[in-house]
């Protein structure tokens, strides 16, 4: 199914009614964009995930210059992964 929405003079798109209802989306609620090289993903984000869950869960090795980019890239993986895992599991 394909949806079309426009983007206002202030950077706001109004999301789809199908894919609010789809993903239970709610106003309020924080909306994750996953990026990667051809597509972007959108995600609900729930509201009991908060990003300081995944402090510390990265591994760099002392002493080595860590990409900015890359880590948070990982770190929105993981956020990704976890709300994955809940949803999965509240079935």
């Amino acid at each position: 199914m394909v949806h079309v929405a426009k983007l206002s003079a202030k950077g706001q798109i109004t999301v789809p009614k199908a894919i609010r209802k789809r993903i239970n989306l709610q106003t309020g609620d924080r909306i994750l964009f996953l990026e990667d090289e051809e597509s972007i993903k959108i995600q609900r984000l729930p509201a009991n995930i908060d990003p300081a869950d995944l402090f510390g869960s990265l591994e760099i090795e002392k002493g080595k210059q860590v990409d900015i980019k890359e880590q948070r890239d990982l770190v929105r993986k993981k956020l990704v992964n976890k709300n994955v895992e809940e949803s999965q599991n509240s079935r």
